[in-house]
């Protein structure tokens, strides 16, 4: 006898935003499948009409703003405005899944395989099946060109990655025949990071904590270099939960990874629509006396001089920028998010020095060993003992603070 062909179990099925979504289950293996509301001919027609207006110069919404032309087609039946959304979307094919906030992670490898996702209901099955495949290598390369253009601030010849939106992160690399592009997408998700936490997946002990909260408000530069591009960011939106809340601040970046729900956060965004840079934006910090301010260090092209006397400038880059009082701490991210520790480097004039910050360090040894706290407590008459002090109340309050928590 053969082998039997066992029958598909279907093990969740929902609806969003108008698609079927059912998910089955046949001999271990997990299948993803979208129903895409269906059209007639002549809302087919209607559709193809709409988004041909609105992107023609002499269309009959010419002269409204996105806001009133939103408000046209909502008043068209559901599965018209569907393939209306879907046509203007850059996502094209895989559009109705992006739409299921369930999906974490999309990858697009091959023309002849099928759309792969990871979905968050099941985290033991990283590559799921759906029943979306391109038809050609056209529409692939097309769909991945469109993607590519949104982010393409953030791009180097053949390789690119940045916001696509504000669900999804995406990575592309660029390949010639006999080889074809690949994209991989990655759903943003809410920051859940309390003073506790920087990195996912990664607790700094108790010390390091202290240590970086004390950086930030004796306003030493920091420099975040290693890791990967969301690494840096969701490590840069750690650091700005640390920041206490009477302090100002600014965040000036491209792309929008900042937890913005706190009353005393001002962002600027840099781009050119608005018309801003970075020495424009540190003339407004100065102006409105923000102390610190947050960049995506990307953003600069030549040489600037940072008045750490006036800001902590917390960015990200590979090169550290020099600052007026000659201080700075370059924090390096491990690539692997398994790896034991982040690495401190610290600058004091031109002199750099390797720290390692232990969870058993007592305030007295993390001052003796920065030299950037002692190099700091000397320009500013502050003794020894001052400093301890300090230390010594924050690790109790972060103590404390953990212990809340649980």
């Amino acid at each position: 006898m053969g082998n039997i062909i066992q029958p598909e179990e279907v093990i969740e099925k929902y609806m969003v935003q108008g698609v079927e979504v059912t998910i089955t289950e046949r001999e271990k293996e997990l299948e993803y499948y979208v129903k895409e509301p269906q059209t007639s001919d002549k809302e087919t027609k209607i559709v193809k009409t709409y988004v041909d207006n609105i992107y023609s110069r002499e269309h009959p919404l010419k002269g409204m703003d996105k806001s009133s032309v939103d408000n046209e087609v909502a008043k068209l039946p559901e599965p018209i405005q569907y393939h209306i959304r879907k046509m203007m979307s850059c996502y094209g094919k895989i559009y109705p899944i992006t739409l299921d906030p369930n999906i974490l992670e999309i990858y697009i490898i091959e023309v002849d395989r099928p759309i792969y996702v990871r979905h968050g209901h099941f985290p033991k099955h990283p590559y799921i099946k759906t029943n979306l495949k391109f038809k050609d290598i056209k529409e692939m390369d097309d769909i991945i060109e469109r993607i590519k253009i949104k982010i393409a601030a953030n791009s180097s010849i053949n390789a690119h990655e940045g916001l696509v939106d504000r669900n999804f992160y995406a990575q592309i690399i660029i390949q010639k025949e006999p080889y074809n592009s690949i994209c991989f997408l990655k759903r943003r998700t809410e920051i859940t990071a309390t003073n506790l936490w920087l990195v996912e997946e990664k607790m700094l002990t108790m010390q390091e904590m202290v240590y970086l909260w004390t950086i930030i408000e004796i306003k030493v530069t920091i420099a975040l270099t290693g890791a990967g591009r969301e690494e840096r960011r969701r490590f840069l939106n750690g650091l700005i939960e640390m920041i206490p809340l009477k302090s100002k601040i600014m965040a000036i970046e491209r792309m929008p990874f900042s937890k913005t729900s706190h009353e005393f956060f001002l962002k600027v965004n840099i781009s050119g629509k608005s018309g801003l840079d970075y020495r424009r934006a540190l003339e407004i910090a100065r102006r409105y006396g923000v102390e610190y301010v947050v960049m995506d260090g990307d953003e600069i092209q030549e040489k600037i001089e940072l008045p750490t006397e006036e800001i902590c400038f917390i960015y990200s880059r590979q090169t550290p920028l020099e600052t007026t009082a000659g201080m700075g701490v370059r924090l390096i991210l491990p690539n692997n998010q398994l790896a034991e520790s982040i690495e401190y480097v610290e600058k004091v004039d031109e002199r750099e020095t390797p720290i390692k910050i232990n969870g058993y360090d007592t305030p007295k040894q993390l001052y003796d060993k920065s030299k950037v706290l002692q190099s700091w407590a000397k320009l500013n008459n502050v003794n020894k003992e001052k400093v301890i002090e300090s230390l010594a109340l924050k690790i109790n309050l972060m103590m404390y603070l953990s212990r809340k928590d649980r």
